[in-house]
C-alpha cells in the first residue's frame, strides 16, 4: 500500500495549509505546533528581501489562504483526470520558481502536489524561505509529503517535465536547457487596466491597490492604462494617494528618482504625484515607480490594441461593460484556483503527461 497521500488527503492538507497562511496573513498564533513554521518562514522573508514588507506580505499569503477552501480545490481538480498515487510511479516535475513577489510559485507548487506528482523546485535566491515552510506543514500533515518536494539549489533539473518562470532572457536559457522534455515556458507579463472616464471614486482606489501592492513588481500589477481621449486626469491623481506608502520605501524611491532624472534629462514630459511617474507610452511593461498610458478614441480599437499585445498581457483589470473580459478594479493579485499564468492550464498540462 503507498503511503504517498490520497487525491483526499492531499486536499485536505493543503485545505488545512490554507487555514494557517490566513491565520499567519492576521499575524494569529493559531492553536497548532505548524503555525511557528509558517511564521519563522515569514520573518526570515521580511529580513532577507527589502522588497517585501509585512502588509504586501499578509496580503499574499492570505490571498494564497482564500484559494486553498477544501470546496474550491475539490471542484476545481473534479475537471482533470487524476488517478490516485502509485508510489514509485510519480512524474518529476522541475519547477524553476520567480521570487519577484512572495510565494510567487505556489501556484505551480500546488498544481503538482495536488496531482499525485513529486515537485523537484528550483526556488529563486529572492524568495528561498516560504515554499519550504509550507512543504513542512504539508509533511506534518502528512508524512507522505517529503516523499513529493524537493528543493534544488541547480537550475539543471532532472526531470520529466519542466516548468519554468522567468524574464525574456532567462526564457532562452529554459529553452536550450529544456526543450527536450515537455515544458511550460513563462516570459515577462504585465497587468493592463481600461478606464472609460466613469469611474467612481472607490473604482480608482481599488485600481491604486492594482498598481502598488508589491511595488508593482508582480506580473498582474497593472503597468499600463488605456485612457478615453479627453482623459481628466484630476480624480485618478486624488485616488491614487493611498499608495503614498510607497514613498517611505527607500528602494522603491531610488527607481522613481532614476526614472525621473532620466525622462527629464531626454526632455520628455511625465505626471508626476511625488511617488509615481505617469507617462504617455505604447510600451506594456513599465519600470517599478512609472505607469505607463495610452488613450483612445473608440472603444472598438480596445480588443485590436490588446490583441497586438496579447503576449505581453497577464490580465485586464476594468469594468466588463467596457471590456468583456475585464476583471474588478482591485482584484488582480487575487486570482482563483483556476486561473492560470500565460492562459496556460498547468493542471491540464501535468494530467495530459500521465503516469509512468
Amino acid at each position: 500500500m503507498s503511503d504517498i497521500p490520497t487525491l483526499n488527503q492531499r486536499i485536505e492538507a493543503f485545505a488545512m495549509l490554507g487555514r494557517i497562511l490566513q491565520d499567519c496573513a492576521w499575524e494569529h498564533d493559531g492553536e497548532s505546533d505548524l503555525h511557528p513554521i509558517v511564521h519563522e518562514g515569514i520573518k526570515k522573508s521580511l529580513e532577507h528581501n527589502h522588497w517585501f514588507i509585512p502588509a504586501h506580505m499578509n496580503y499574499a499569503l492570505e490571498a494564497i489562504g482564500k484559494m486553498l477552501c477544501k470546496e474550491k480545490i475539490s471542484q476545481w481538480v473534479s475537471h482533470y483526470n487524476l488517478p490516485e498515487p502509485d508510489d514509485g510511479k510519480q512524474l518529476n516535475i522541475g519547477v524553476i520558481m520567480a521570487g519577484n513577489l512572495p510565494a510567487v510559485g505556489f501556484h505551480d507548487f500546488l498544481c503538482v502536489l495536488i496531482s499525485g506528482n513529486r515537485i523537484s523546485a528550483k526556488l529563486s535566491s529572492d524568495d528561498p524561505f516560504l515554499l519550504p515552510a509550507f512543504a513542512e506543514v504539508l509533511e506534518r500533515i502528512h508524512g507522505g509529503f517529503g516523499k513529493l518536494v524537493s528543493f534544488n539549489e541547480d537550475k539543471n533539473l532532472s526531470c520529466d517535465a519542466v516548468v519554468a518562470t522567468g524574464s525574456n532572457n532567462t526564457a532562452r536559457y529554459f529553452d536550450y536547457m529544456y526543450a527536450h522534455v515537455p515544458h511550460i515556458f513563462r516570459r515577462n507579463r504585465n497587468g493592463i487596466a481600461i478606464l472609460s472616464g466613469k469611474e467612481t471614486p472607490d473604482d480608482l482606489q481599488k485600481l491604486a491597490m492594482d498598481i502598488f501592492l508589491h511595488f508593482g513588481l508582480g506580473c498582474r500589477n497593472v503597468s499600463k492604462l488605456y485612457l478615453p481621449a479627453g482623459y481628466d486626469f484630476t480624480n485618478l491623481i486624488h485616488a491614487l494617494h493611498p499608495g503614498a506608502y510607497v514613498g517611505s520605501h527607500e528602494p522603491y524611491m531610488n527607481n522613481y528618482r532614476h526614472s525621473k532624472a532620466m525622462l527629464q534629462m531626454q526632455g520628455i514630459g511625465f505626471i508626476d504625484n511625488g511617488f509615481l511617474l505617469m507617462l504617455e507610452s505604447k510600451a506594456i511593461s513599465s519600470p517599478v515607480a512609472v505607469l505607463h498610458y495610452e488613450f483612445y478614441d473608440d472603444r472598438a480599437i480596445l480588443p485590436i490594441l490588446i490583441a497586438k499585445s496579447v503576449e505581453q498581457i497577464q490580465c485586464v483589470a476594468g469594468n466588463s461593460e467596457v471590456y468583456k473580459n475585464a476583471i474588478g478594479f482591485g482584484k488582480s493579485q487575487q486570482p482563483a484556483i483556476n486561473n492560470y499564468a500565460d492562459d496556460v492550464d498547468t493542471m491540464d498540462f501535468i494530467a495530459g503527461l500521465g503516469m509512468h
